[in-house]
């Protein structure tokens, strides 16, 4: 009998691989963000359009961090959206 060791990794590589750089980045914002929420439980007052609320900062900090990342999937959903329209009508 004889064995064969199966190497997966490239020669050149080294070894183990870093990180990609878009995990690290969203490791960093999402840490980010996680102390500036824990930092700031105060309450503030809030006035938009006809609302006059006193709400703690975290709910805001919250509402706003999801409303960021629905607006980025929406404008995503709509940029793909024209690409693949422009790309059916190139062909």
């Amino acid at each position: 009998m004889s064995y064969e060791i199966v190497d997966d990794q490239p020669a050149e590589s080294g070894g183990m691989q870093s990180p990609p750089l878009k995990l690290v980045a969203l490791l960093l914002v999402v840490i980010v963000a996680a102390v500036f929420f824990f930092q700031n439980g105060d309450t503030v007052n809030i006035e938009f359009l006809w609302m006059d609320v006193s709400w703690p900062a975290r709910t805001v900090i919250l509402i706003s961090i999801v409303l960021g990342v629905l607006l980025d999937r929406l404008a995503g959903f709509f940029w793909r959206r024209g690409r693949r329209k422009k790309r059916e009508t190139n062909d």
